[in-house]
C-alpha cells in the first residue's frame, strides 16, 4: 500500500495505490530486485526495482498506458520513501509500506 503528493500549487496526496511486492530471486551479487503490479487513482501499473546495502532504493512504476515515472531514495525496516520524477525532474513525494502496518 501507498501514496504519493504532487509537488505543486495547491499540492495533494492521491488516492492510495494497492499492490503487492515480491522480491525477484536473486543471482547472488549485486542488489536485491523487487517487482509488484497495483492499481491506482491513474490505472494499472508494474513496478521494478532494487534495494542497495546502503539501503537505498531506486525503482521504476510504468503504467498501462505507457509512461513511467521513477522512484529514488531510502528504505527502512518497516517503509519506504522519498522523491518521483520523471527525467530527472522533481514531481513530489511517495510512501509505501506494508497493508498490515508491520
Amino acid at each position: 500500500m501507498g501514496c504519493y503528493q504532487y509537488h505543486m500549487p495547491g499540492a495533494r496526496i492521491d488516492p492510495p495505490m494497492f499492490f503487492t511486492l515480491a522480491r525477484i530471486p536473486w543471482n547472488g551479487y549485486g542488489p536485491l530486485q523487487f517487482g509488484a503490479r497495483g492499481i491506482d487513482a491513474v490505472g494499472a501499473f508494474n513496478i521494478l526495482g532494487s534495494v542497495y546495502i546502503s539501503g537505498m532504493v531506486e525503482a521504476k512504476k510504468t503504467y498501462n498506458q505507457g509512461f513511467t515515472w521513477n522512484w529514488v531514495r531510502t528504505m527502512t525496516p518497516n517503509w519506504m520513501a522519498e522523491t518521483w520524477g520523471q527525467n530527472g525532474e522533481f514531481q513530489g513525494w511517495w510512501w509505501i509500506w506494508p497493508k498490515d502496518g508491520a
